[in-house]
């Protein structure tokens, strides 16, 4: 993984045009409005180059207020989509 503060200098020319600036693991988990900690996108096992892209990405959010995303329960199964095919 990078260094801690090696990417300043993104952060700082997007703070010139976004009020807040966030890494692509804090921005989803408030989307989904999970806690960072409990976050289930990135799990232990997985790649060092995704974790490393989950926490080196940075998202421009230009409203500070309250976003989020409603996730729906899925309507068919795999098997079911499998049988449409």
């Amino acid at each position: 993984m990078d260094a801690p503060g090696s990417h300043q200098h993104v952060i700082t020319i997007l703070n010139n045009y976004f009020p807040s600036i966030k890494s692509l693991r804090t921005y989803l988990g408030d989307i989904l409005q999970v806690s960072v900690s409990n976050f289930s996108l990135a799990e232990p096992d997985d790649m060092e180059h995704f974790l490393n892209l989950l926490d080196t990405s940075y998202v421009g959010v230009k409203t500070i207020g309250e976003i989020s995303c409603r996730i729906n329960s899925t309507m068919l199964d795999m098997r079911e989509v499998r049988g449409f095919s």
